[in-house]
């Protein structure tokens, strides 16, 4: 009995070797050492590492937190075989490469619903000062964010997020809701922006921006309007009703917006 309970466990312990795999840690930009921790299902440890380390995984799931230069960089890695793992820890403050593309939804309450997705084009993280550029407004607030930045305010006319972090080669997303002090909307000095402007209130006059006719998004109808320079939007006065399901579709509108105009120009970048 003893050969044949050895031969199976020679057997088992082939079999849980041959389910580990090595998985080769690249870091980009850093030659220092760094605390890696890999968590899976009933599964976590740290692994100190360097560029190059070579880590062994069984098969499945995980999530990595790489530990440097006082940041955590997370990416997520289904191991199937001998793999690698890249983290960039590479970053600029040159805003170069950074686009923002704006959907802006104004309610007839004069609430205005902005849906900003930055972009980082570039092959280096973005870190530093990053303003847009407000209408006249009150009630300021910031209602999500994909991206991490320490703190915002508000410069004049601009909504600065301050520290805010873009990793290379991606797009994040900022959601924030303000009120319109009159019935006037007017973005100046844009740079390296598109929006798109839907208005719920009927436009009496209009600059810098091409008119896109009337749409209709989730039983509401909206003025639609493209621009990549300084919009000038004069609503018609009037009684500004409340629209109390604003807040409530206000992300199933912008995606709604998203997906028809991706379908008309081709691709987002």
């Amino acid at each position: 009995m003893r050969p044949a309970l050895l031969l199976i466990a020679l057997i088992l312990l082939s079999t849980a070797s041959a389910a580990e795999y090595s998985v080769r840690v690249v870091l980009i930009g850093y030659n220092g050492e760094c605390l890696l921790n890999v968590t899976g299902q009933n599964f976590s440890t740290n692994f100190n590492v360097t560029n190059g380390s070579v880590i062994s995984l069984p098969e499945g799931r995980y999530e990595l937190k790489l530990f440097a230069m006082n940041k955590t960089f997370v990416n997520e890695l289904n191991v199937t075989d001998n793999t690698s793992v890249t983290f960039n820890l590479l970053f600029t403050s040159s805003t170069e490469n950074i686009s923002l593309m704006r959907h802006i939804i104004i309610q007839p309450t004069l609430e205005v619903f902005e849906i900003i997705l930055i972009t980082n084009s570039g092959r280096r993280n973005f870190e530093g000062d990053l303003a847009v550029t407000l209408p006249t407004h009150r009630n300021l607030r910031i209602d999500e964010s994909t991206l991490s930045f320490i703190n915002y305010k508000v410069k004049g006319d601009e909504l600065e997020f301050q520290d805010i972090i873009i990793p290379a080669n991606s797009t994040g997303r900022i959601g924030l809701s303000y009120k319109l002090v009159s019935n006037v909307f007017e973005l100046r000095n844009q740079k390296n922006q598109s929006l798109l402007i839907l208005s719920a209130l009927p436009v009496e006059k209009y600059e810098n921006v091409v008119y896109k006719g009337v749409k209709n998004f989730e039983s509401s109808k909206y003025e639609v309007f493209e621009s990549s320079g300084s919009p000038y939007l004069v609503f018609k006065r009037g009684e500004f009703k409340t629209d109390p399901i604003a807040a409530a579709v206000v992300i199933i509108l912008s995606v709604a917006v998203f997906l028809y105009f991706r379908s008309r120009s081709g691709g987002w970048k």
